[in-house]
Order: structure tokens, then C-alpha cells, then sequence
């Protein structure tokens, strides 16, 4: 009973690449290729309906959705005030009213869809996830930049900033 792991052979069943964390992927290789992609495909499919439902029924109009409880109540711009706005102005291709009503949005939509783009893509050639994650460090930039922006987007002299 030797306890060295020289002779060890990984399963044809899983695959034996390694990613970025040195963990082995464990889905089975023989795991369909819409199977793999049917996650990522639900998530962008899910994305665009509801950018249709946005450019369909306009926020713009009195009713269509509900006031901002926080706008309402404190006379405040939340994180969020002008997020659905900004997005019924992309989907009308209108990226200057995008960016006046929430100048993030944008950003975000673009992001969003380069990270959509390569999970797929990554689950269609069957490649084993990348490993990569953002360091507490980037979360923490990230948070307080936000955080930046909500607190300015609420100061006098900053209306560019404001969903108005």
C-alpha cells in the first residue's frame, strides 16, 4: 500500500485541465454542448427580455412604474434613481440621454455584456473556468467609488450627475 500518488490518473470522465487556482474542473467530459452553455444563454436571453419589457412600456411615463421610495420619502437620488430611464434610452440607441439619466448604466451594460459574451464562449469550446475573481482590494475600490458617486450625484452643483 504505497501512499505516493505517482501512478494516479484522473478519470476520463472529468477532465484533467487546471485552472488559474489550480483546481481541477470536475464537470464530466462528456457533458453536451448546450448544456454547458445553457446557463449563460438563460442569463443573456432573461437580460434581453427584460431591456424589451423596458423599451416597450416607457418609464418616462407617469404610472408605467413605480416612484422611488427613497426619492419619495427623503427628496434624495438613490443608487438606482434613473437606472430604468437610462436603460429605455439605450435601447432606443439615445446613449447621450443614457448617460444623463444614470452616467453608470452604460458602463455597466457594456461590462455585462463582455463578461456574457466570454462565459459563454468559454462554456461552448468546454474550457474550465478562469479562476480569476476580483481581490477584495478592486471590491473595495469599486464600493467606495460608488459610494462617491451616490453622495455627489446629492450635492449642489453636481446636477450633471443627477437622473433629472
Amino acid at each position: 500500500s504505497s501512499s505516493s500518488s505517482a501512478g494516479y490518473l484522473p478519470s476520463r470522465r472529468t477532465s484533467s485541465r487546471m485552472s488559474h487556482s489550480h483546481q481541477v474542473d470536475q464537470r464530466p467530459a462528456d457533458v453536451g454542448r448546450w448544456s454547458r452553455v445553457r446557463q449563460p444563454l438563460l442569463w443573456g436571453l432573461g437580460l434581453a427580455g427584460t431591456a424589451a419589457v423596458v423599451h416597450a412600456v416607457d418609464p418616462n411615463e407617469p404610472g408605467h412604474y413605480p416612484t422611488c421610495p427613497i426619492l419619495a420619502s427623503t427628496g434624495l437620488y438613490c443608487p438606482g434613481c434613473g437606472f430604468l430611464r437610462s436603460m429605455a434610452a439605450l435601447t432606443h440607441g439615445d446613449l447621450g440621454t443614457a448617460f444623463a439619466r444614470h452616467p453608470l448604466i452604460p458602463v455597466l451594460v457594456v461590462v455585462l455584456g463582455v463578461y456574457l459574451v466570454r462565459w459563454f464562449a468559454r462554456e461552448w469550446r468546454g474550457d474550465p473556468p478562469s479562476g480569476r475573481s476580483c481581490t477584495p482590494l478592486m471590491t473595495t475600490a469599486v464600493m467606495l467609488a460608488y459610494a462617491a458617486f451616490v453622495v455627489a450625484r446629492n450635492l449642489p452643483g453636481w446636477s450633471w450627475l443627477s437622473p433629472a
